[in-house]
């Protein structure tokens, strides 16, 4: 049975992580989606990738592919740039973990 803890969450949305089954867990907006290390890590690459143009831009012109056939995410530029927000602060947590592990260090929970 999963039992992820939260890397970090804000307003939008929160990314989770599972050590029983390496998955994580990303809630943004009103979808929730799973993803293996691998996915993930190659979600974090195309998500950084893009560049938005127009931050007062409320048109819905960005699209991320996810790994499920024929699903992706369409956003504003605005929520692109919370996404990114919200996957390099999870980044920070996880390698901030792992470098804790590493020196045998009880880490946020």
């Amino acid at each position: 049975m999963c039992s992820p803890r939260v890397l970090h969450h804000s307003e939008i949305g929160l990314v989770r992580y599972c050590e029983r089954c390496s998955h994580y867990q990303l809630a943004f907006g009103t979808i929730v989606f799973t993803l293996s290390d691998d996915e993930f890590t190659q979600f974090i690459a195309e998500v950084n990738l893009i560049r938005g143009i127009d931050t007062n831009c409320t048109i819905k012109d960005i699209w991320i592919d996810l790994p499920y056939e024929d699903v992706g995410l369409l956003l504003d530029t605005k929520e692109l740039n919370k996404l990114k927000e919200l996957l390099k602060a999870s980044l920070y947590i996880e390698n901030l973990n792992l470098l804790l592990q590493t020196l045998k260090i009880s880490g946020p929970k």
